[in-house]
């Protein structure tokens, strides 16, 4: 059994020293100035991961090694510092409500342009599973999966949509 750091070596149990009583309004006020101080870092690394992440979008096309630094800044900034960056998610798509009342023509247009709201996924990654040698319904649950996670898609995940909302 571990020993705590409280116990003496001779196993007994010893209480730890407190600090005199006026002395935690000391601790408490240097805890929040070492906070403040945290914070005042925070925002001055994140405006400089910021101009670093835009002097990569400036090169682009990027090299290899770029775009893994641009990944390792992107995952070290949280999702309010990179819309300070100027990297806000785009809109989710919406599907109009009411589809199956509308005419064939104008049910198509509304389709396209639904399917053409995706952002078009521009890096080397794979973000679905693409075979397409698999049965329609691993197909369309692909395509409910692309629905709901909107990510950026490439033009084969685009045919899934097609094929699963004009089935």
């Amino acid at each position: 059994m571990a020993r705590s750091s409280t116990e003496a070596a001779d196993g007994a149990h010893h209480e730890a020293p407190r600090p005199p009583a006026g002395s935690a309004r000391a601790a408490v006020r240097a805890a929040k100035s070492s906070t403040q101080h945290q914070g005042a870092d925070e925002v001055a690394s994140a405006s400089v991961l910021c101009n670093e992440l835009r002097k990569l979008r400036e090169s682009m096309p990027l090299t290899q090694e770029q775009a893994q630094q641009a990944a390792k800044l992107i995952k070290t900034l949280n999702s309010e510092g990179l819309v300070e960056c100027g990297l806000a998610p785009p809109l989710r798509p919406t599907l109009a409500a009411g589809l199956d009342k509308l005419p064939v023509k104008q049910r198509l247009h509304n389709l396209q342009n639904f399917i053409s709201s995706f952002e078009y996924n521009h890096t080397n990654d794979q973000y679905f599973n693409v075979r397409k040698n698999r049965p329609l319904a691993r197909v369309m649950d692909t395509a409910k999966n692309i629905i709901r996670t909107a990510l950026p898609i490439k033009c084969i995940e685009a045919v899934f949509l097609g094929i699963y909302l004009t089935a």
